[in-house]
């Protein structure tokens, strides 16, 4: 079993490595910037990479993923970060939570991801709640990964149907999930 002390020094190792690069490249900007302003934003940079290989590094003990997967999956949040609103970061604490709600890396990367992506868009709620609402909403009724873009779909429709929002919408619907539960075991 691996510590918080062994998430820590992934974190900070592979942190060190992407300081070293940044350094590498600061030479060349540093009269443009000035000191002061360069460092700050090479501690900005640091702590990023810093916060991202440490969420990345609880990923891969949490769903127990090979480093080429983890490799993928981290490539995935970057370009999620790029192309979307949401940061690296963001996305990469979705894919934690999405593990936390029992999903494997060919869930999360086979359309669990997007489909969290397009819930918090739905209401601009932050990204690892919603990846929280579509792991809990899938199980509360039983529905495979597969199904999470109608999971989406639905949630956001009652949700603009309604003064509920999605969160409201899911809350709701653990209740209803656990009550139909209830009675099919009968």
């Amino acid at each position: 079993v691996v510590t918080t002390l062994a998430y820590d020094i992934i974190a900070r190792d592979r942190a060190s490595s992407t300081f070293r690069k940044i350094a590498g490249a600061a030479g060349l900007l540093g009269g443009a910037f000035g000191g002061a302003a360069l460092a700050q934003f090479l501690k900005k940079s640091v702590d990023v990479e810093a916060q991202f290989s440490q969420t990345m590094a609880s990923l891969q003990v949490n769903s127990g993923v090979s480093e080429k997967s983890l490799e993928s999956l981290s490539r995935m949040a970057v370009k999620f970060g790029q192309d979307t609103v949401f940061s690296a970061n963001e996305a990469a604490q979705a894919m934690l939570e999405l593990s936390k709600g029992g999903m494997t890396a060919a869930q999360i990367k086979g359309g669990a991801l997007q489909s969290t992506l397009q819930l918090a868009a739905t209401e601009g709620i932050e990204l690892d709640r919603s990846a929280t609402i579509l792991s809990q909403t899938l199980h509360t009724f039983g529905l495979r990964t597969a199904d999470a873009g109608k999971a989406v779909d639905l949630l956001a429709a009652g949700a603009l149907a309604s003064t509920a929002g999605v969160e409201d919408m899911s809350a709701g619907l653990k209740y209803a999930g656990s009550r139909s539960e209830e009675h099919t075991s009968e």
